[in-house]
């Protein structure tokens, strides 16, 4: 970016020690609408929420650098990605489980993610359909070579071919491709399966196929410059979707027993309610199963919500300890018996207000797996 930024510097910290330590794989889950966690998952990527929130405080030092709002667009398209691929799954949970009003929820939630992410991406010159289209068209020099190119443009993007097995052939997210043909394609797919809830007869199976090959087919127009302000959409949406929840316990130090591979530590009091972002170790290899966190001086701690990887059945069993030096520690909530099941809203722990430096979540149990997750630990003084 031309200077040094200690906020964009630890924006890729995170994803250095993240998405770029992985092997890569799958797609955007958006970019294919017949179940897209089938042949080619979607990778999830838990840091790139908080290196969007890192990116957006440097704003006001390389707000005006070209490559700047372009990694924080790029990023912050990675972290709405996750937001639709979770969403995605409520939607098919709700459908597998013939529950018509959650299905309906969801799925306008994952639409209203489709409309924002066309707008974010839409503010940068990178990410257009329309210029695509334009320097495609521009290399012709006639009105049949022009829309020869033009066809051919569309083609790679979406049906190479006659056929379906080079359907989504290069699969892009753009401002204009989403509004324009994902979030119709999806909306279609999504109307189907609501007919089938609501006990009417679904639209033809081939409604979706012919959309695609009218769309690839198509000459219609789309912007080719960029529209709004780069970082007051990031901003906003960044707001919207993932303004970390503010508790006593917030990006302070943290450590734990045993973190695996992207699920480090600090994940679980980042203020990320979402559970595509959460601590995770396995009790097989590590049987402390512990995270704690430092609160740096003596706090006032009466209230502390624990939040375990939720959107299924599982119930999770657990303590939290508190102590004033790291040494010596009380348990403030015996919860290693718990039965109910693992929500957004986590499990709440009241106890007599005390003052320690040093809270600690053991967890104990999980009925799903050896697995052990915090998605976030919030303490309050009240």
């Amino acid at each position: 970016y031309g200077k040094e930024n200690a906020d964009a510097g630890r924006a890729w910290t995170r994803l250095l020690a993240g998405p770029y330590a992985r092997t890569a794989g799958g797609y955007a889950a958006i970019c294919s609408v017949e179940a897209p966690a089938d042949a080619n998952p979607h990778r999830a990527c838990p840091e790139a929420a908080p290196a969007w929130g890192d990116l957006l405080k440097a704003a006001s030092d390389l707000g005006r650098t070209e490559t700047y709002r372009h990694d924080l667009v790029f990023i912050a398209r990675q972290a709405l990605n996750d937001r639709a691929h979770a969403l995605h799954g409520r939607v098919m949970a709700a459908y597998g489980a013939k529950d018509a009003p959650a299905h309906e929820k969801a799925v306008a939630e994952f639409m209203a993610v489709l409309s924002d992410l066309d707008e974010l991406l839409g503010a940068d010159p990178g990410f257009l359909l329309g210029s695509w289209l334009e320097d495609a068209k521009r290399w012709g020099n006639t009105d049949a070579e022009r829309a020869k190119l033009e066809w051919n443009a569309r083609r790679i993007l979406t049906h190479w071919g006659t056929g379906t097995s080079l359907r989504d052939y290069s699969r892009r997210e753009w401002a204009g491709m989403i509004s324009s043909f994902y979030a119709k394609r999806w909306r279609m797919f999504f109307d189907r399966q609501a007919a089938e809830l609501a006990g009417k007869n679904p639209p033809p199976a081939g409604d979706i196929l012919r959309f695609e090959h009218e769309w690839a087919n198509g000459r219609e127009t789309y912007p080719a410059k960029p529209t709004g302000d780069t970082i007051a959409v990031a901003q906003r949406l960044y707001d919207k979707y993932f303004r970390p929840v503010q508790s006593l316990t917030t990006r302070k130090p943290v450590t734990c027993s045993f973190a695996l591979p992207g699920m480090d530590a600090d994940l679980a009091n980042d203020g990320l309610i979402d559970t595509d972002s959460y601590w995770g170790t396995d009790a097989a290899p590590d049987k402390a199963a512990w995270w704690q966190v430092d609160m740096e001086k003596p706090t006032r701690v009466g209230r502390v919500v624990v939040i375990g990887y939720y959107g299924d059945n599982r119930h999770y069993g657990f303590t939290v300890e508190g102590s004033p030096d790291g040494k010596s520690w009380d348990i403030l909530a015996d919860r290693r018996n718990n039965k109910e099941p693992s929500t957004k809203d986590g499990y709440e722990c009241r106890f007599a207000p005390r003052d320690v430096r040093y809270l600690r979540v053991t967890q104990t149990a999980n009925s799903a797996n050896t697995g052990r997750h915090l998605v976030e630990v919030m303490g309050f003084e009240r």
